[in-house]
């Protein structure tokens, strides 16, 4: 799999201090990657710490594809969930305009067309045992609200969310839906790092 210097330079944007350190000197630390595509930020979470356990979701089959292939090349500790995280359980319509490959978003509405299939979709706090997280990344093209909805048990476990959020009003947004228990700062053009904040 080619991965270009463009994607690895998008992935990199993502790394703070503060979820990087926590992850390199955690003992087989539990990571989520929600909207994993080819499995790039799961490759730089065990580029960090090899001995991390990674859950990817990721609907898209030739994706689903890649990232097994670099579980296997890599021996990664590393399982792939072949499905959409959403609100809740059920089906959903997914929109790639390449196909199965590339990027893809979920439609909630409207008919069906060629660049579309369904998908299965699950939940965070359904997929995820009830252990602590030290870091999720959510990258899902505009579903993630209905993600936190159906993860809120699963994030109170989170300590850093890492998500995508394209402008302003989408960030005070998520803010908002996550609630005051978090400490948010952006990381590079798109993205907002979340830190879980420590009880006195």
């Amino acid at each position: 799999m080619l991965i270009t210097y463009w994607s690895m330079f998008v992935e990199r944007e993502l790394c703070s201090d503060d979820w990087v350190k926590a992850l390199q000197s955690a003992s087989q630390p539990l990571v989520l990657d929600v909207g994993a595509n080819a499995g790039l930020f799961s490759h730089l979470v065990f580029c960090l710490n090899p001995q991390a356990e990674i859950i990817a979701i990721e609907p898209l089959p030739a994706m689903v594809e890649h990232i097994n292939a670099l579980k296997q090349r890599k021996k990664m500790n590393l399982r792939c969930i072949s499905k959409a995280a959403g609100r809740a359980s059920g089906e959903a319509m997914l929109e790639s305009h390449h196909g199965y490959d590339g990027t893809s978003h979920i439609r909630l509405s409207g008919q069906p067309t060629d660049q579309t299939f369904h998908v299965e979709v699950t939940t965070l706090d359904q997929e995820i045992a009830k252990r602590p997280v030290l870091v999720m990344k959510i990258d899902v093209e505009g579903f993630e609200e209905e993600v936190i909805a159906g993860g809120m048990e699963t994030l109170s476990r989170t300590q850093f969310l890492i998500i995508e959020a394209q402008n302003a009003a989408r960030r005070d947004r998520l803010t908002r839906l996550l609630g005051p228990n978090w400490h948010r700062q952006k990381l590079g053009s798109s993205d907002c790092l979340f830190t879980r904040i420590k009880a006195d």
